[in-house]
């Protein structure tokens, strides 16, 4: 998704206005700043979490700040503070898929 949208691509505010409306989620994150493990990379990953009242439905969205586009943790050109597949693991694991 193009951050700014273009003629062919929503912006992600656009898209994360649909995910929040949609699970009704509080407009205010919870950021977080990331470790800046690798200075060598000159860019560092702020992580964004949009959360209902009891905390059982969430948003969260990673920003490679002074980011290319890339997937982090594996092009030695990207951010290397985290691994992207370890970022997404990470949220996962914390859902069950139900037995239904």
């Amino acid at each position: 998704v193009e951050l700014y949208g273009n003629d062919t691509h929503v912006s992600f505010d656009l898209v994360l206005e649909q995910f929040l409306g949609f699970n009704q989620l509080m407009q205010e994150p919870i950021v977080y700043d990331l470790p800046d493990k690798n200075r060598n990379d000159n860019s560092t990953i702020t992580r964004y979490d949009y959360q209902n009242s009891n905390e059982e439905t969430w948003v969260r969205f990673y920003l490679v700040n002074n980011g290319k586009h890339s997937y982090p943790g594996i092009q030695n050109w990207s951010n290397m503070d985290a691994h992207a597949a370890d970022l997404i693991w990470e949220f996962c694991n914390n859902f069950k898929l139900s037995d239904k």
